[in-house]
């Protein structure tokens, strides 16, 4: 048994939110990573940063406030 089946069968629904958000970053990340013309390896951690930055209040909302 993989650890993706024992964490799914325990609770689908946090994985697949998990999922979810990680496509919801990397998509438009890498999207952007394309469209600045950028090609290293640096570019796209600096571009998923980015966007890593903006995900974590949307999804945390006042709980975040205040949170380091």
């Amino acid at each position: 048994m993989s650890v993706t089946d024992s964490v799914g069968r325990m609770g689908g629904a946090p994985l697949t939110a998990m999922r979810a958000a990680f496509g919801g970053l990397v998509f438009p990340a890498t999207r952007a990573w394309r469209t600045e013309g950028s090609t290293t390896a640096e570019q796209m951690l600096a571009a998923f940063d980015r966007y890593a930055d903006e995900l974590t209040p949307a999804l945390f909302g006042h709980w975040g406030a205040g949170a380091v």
